[in-house]
């Protein structure tokens, strides 16, 4: 299913329900432009069919069914199949997510989701293409248990609730990004035998303390000033921090990497040394 073959205004603004079989192997970004993310549509698929994995990362409202049951699928309105989603979310405590092609299985209990590798050297993608909207909304915590080693840039983006982030012995590669839209965490925490990141008054940071990987959003802080020590302010450090309204940069630091500063929402100064390269 390409870009934009439905959701135009004049043809397809009517569509409340789609079902999509799981022979479709593909569905192009803005396949449904006018109703990724914010719509009143519901999707109808197999689970772990692309349509589901659209639906969950694109933040449409998705349904298990197939040619067995359509009929009750198109029966039902929008508002009918948002109730019966939202009742089973409100009553699910536990569940698990197993990502075999990554190496690893989450598992979520009690607000927290723990990862958990089952192959040495496990990936962390888009985890959210596997989890709707209404599971992400109860995560609170995630642990980055042994053997998950690499974060991407999408691996947790849009954890709208989440709060803090516990990063394990094994991780050597920690994206920012993946952070993106969490605008709630307010705390990090990394294992002792990690010997690639370290935590300094609330701060992720590489191990040498030379660059600063992530501040947390909800740090309550107006003011700060870089530290003396840190040479790299990393991509997406200060994105989606809410408190902050100043920020001073002196000459130590001699690189600000992409989106550093990307929806920073009370901002109103940096101060940046001339020498900086940015």
């Amino acid at each position: 299913i390409e870009t934009y073959s439905f959701g135009h205004y004049d043809r397809g603004s009517k569509i409340e329900k789609i079902y999509i079989p799981k022979n479709v192997t593909e569905i192009q970004d803005f396949a449904f432009n006018h109703y990724e993310g914010y719509g009143k549509i519901i999707i109808g698929g197999e689970k772990g069919s692309e349509a589901e994995k659209f639906a969950f990362k694109n933040e449409i409202l998705f349904t298990e069914v197939d040619e067995s049951n359509l009929d009750w699928f198109f029966s039902l309105s929008y508002n009918e199949h948002r109730k019966i989603l939202e009742e089973k979310a409100k009553n699910e405590t536990e569940f698990v997510v197993d990502c075999p092609e990554n190496g690893y299985t989450a598992t979520f209990d009690n607000g927290t989701l723990m990862l958990s590798a089952i192959s040495s050297g496990a990936t962390v993608e888009c985890l959210k293409e596997k989890l709707s909207k209404d599971r992400r909304d109860k995560i609170k915590t995630i642990i980055l248990g042994d053997g998950i080693t690499h974060i991407t840039k999408k691996a947790f983006q849009d954890y709208y609730d989440l709060e803090e982030v516990k990063i394990g012995k094994d991780v050597c590669v920690f994206d920012a990004e993946c952070l993106f839209g969490d605008y709630n965490i307010h705390k990090f925490t990394v294992d002792n035998e990690n010997k690639h990141f370290i935590v300094k008054d609330g701060m992720l940071y590489s191990s040498d303390l030379e660059k600063i990987v992530k501040f947390p959003p909800k740090q309550e802080k107006e003011y700060y000033e870089i530290p003396s020590h840190v040479k790299t302010i990393g991509k997406f450090a200060f994105a989606d921090t809410s408190c902050l309204q100043c920020i001073k940069v002196g000459n130590n630091v001699s690189m600000i990497e992409e989106g550093a500063f990307a929806c920073f929402l009370d901002l109103r100064h940096i101060y940046i040394d001339k020498d900086v390269d940015i």
